[in-house]
């Protein structure tokens, strides 16, 4: 969402009809800013791309051909496996993007309580069009293709997030801003693009971007999608319109859901592996002295498009073992050695007890049973948007600890 710039400079659209002195004039003027300048006046930007030119439009920024990362790469987190392609180059033409949402105007309020098919007619009144969801993913993650349209790390005061429910007028975060330069790309409405959900196999949803949520470091990324059914009218659903020919690339992502937790055969080269991927890590739980010795191995498939590895094993120390279960990310590094590195992403100390793992009625936890001199106790291992969570020990009640 960009802020309208014509209040600074004037651009010539035919460089022959201007004399020098005049182009001179409206150089100098461009390169001083006004001191009555507002907050939603911005000097003219040279473009972050280098690449192809295409003639100005009004309220419009031009996004030059390029390649968009698409989705969120496996080692990444926060990631929504079942809902986002794993990073995937892919090759766009150059399009034009509204500088902020429907009504393209700096200070104005966005439009919102559209359905998909209104939407696309206030793009098509003005002789525009809706965005495809890629077309919207490149405007917002620029030629750098950063996880937030800002970069790479999470803020949430750049575009307020995690306070959904309000609309600030257009241009008011001057920081909420892609490296094209295209404005409140998030913190404000849902937007609507051309784009049918396709994840998982043909729906008949629609699909959008943007928006706000209290998950702001989650929703916040430019990989970010809802699925919306076209006929929704919701107050935060709004619209941006694009122009030029549409490209025709799609997300298209196929979800495979495997068993829970599905019971490995140890294979002696990976286990060895796994327990040095522990001891790499020394939780404060395990002698740091003593070898970790892997005898239970499990996948893990928390969400659709998730494998996981969990391992189980104890290392000695005197008087007692010491126990627990570790969470592993597999990534394959270097095409040519096919070697796959094993990431430890959290460890569950099970005390002095051997490790029972058992799942939860949702699927993205388990349960990991152990104990001590003192008591039995259970621990909570939660899957959070590709991260691993791990919940504080429940220690048994006289009764014993519930399944």
């Amino acid at each position: 969402m960009r802020p309208r710039r014509a209040a600074l400079v004037a651009v010539a659209v035919s460089a022959s009809s201007c004399s020098r002195a005049r182009d001179e004039t409206t150089r100098a003027a461009a390169a001083v800013p006004s001191a009555s300048a507002s907050a939603f006046v911005w000097p003219l930007a040279t473009a972050a791309d280098a690449g192809d030119h295409a003639p100005p439009r009004k309220g419009m920024i031009w996004i030059p051909s390029g390649t968009v990362i698409a989705g969120t790469p496996k080692e990444r987190t926060p990631r929504v496996a079942d809902e986002e392609l794993p990073g995937e180059p892919i090759e766009l033409s150059g399009f034009y993007i509204d500088e902020f949402a429907y009504p393209d105007e700096a200070g104005g309020i966005p439009k919102t309580g559209v359905t998909r098919e209104e939407a696309a007619g206030l793009c098509a009144a003005q002789e525009k069009r809706l965005c495809t969801e890629l077309e919207w993913e490149r405007a917002c993650k620029g030629p750098g293709n950063t996880t937030y349209e800002y970069g790479e790390t999470y803020r949430a005061s750049e575009c307020a997030m995690g306070q959904p429910g309000r609309l600030a007028p257009s241009g008011l975060r001057i920081a909420c801003k892609s490296a094209f330069a295209v404005h409140d790309m998030h913190g404000g409405p849902w937007e609507w693009t051309a784009s049918s959900w396709r994840r998982g196999g043909g729906s008949q949803a629609g699909t959008a971007r943007g928006g706000n949520s209290e998950s702001g470091e989650l929703v916040g990324r430019c990989a970010n999608a809802m699925a919306v059914a076209p006929s929704s009218r919701r107050s935060d659903l709004g619209v941006r319109c694009c122009a030029g020919e549409a490209n025709g690339a799609e997300v298209k992502l196929a979800v495979a859901r495997g068993k829970t937790l599905e019971v490995r055969v140890i294979d002696a080269t990976r286990a060895s592996n796994l327990a040095e991927a522990v001891r790499e890590r020394a939780p404060p739980d395990l002698p740091n002295d003593q070898p970790f010795r892997i005898d239970r191995i499990w996948n893990w498939h928390p969400v659709g498009n998730e494998e996981l590895v969990v391992a189980a094993g104890c290392s000695k120390r005197a008087p007692h073992l010491a126990c627990g279960v570790g969470v592993f990310r597999e990534r394959a590094e270097g095409s040519d050695a096919g070697v796959a590195a094993l990431v430890l992403v959290g460890f569950a100390s099970s005390g002095w007890w051997k490790a029972v793992v058992k799942t939860d009625q949702h699927d993205r936890d388990l349960w990991v049973y152990g104990g001590d001199g003192t008591a039995s106790f259970r621990r909570r291992v939660a899957y959070v948007w590709g991260r691993i969570a791990l919940g504080d020990a429940e220690r048994a009640s006289p009764h014993g600890l519930a399944d």
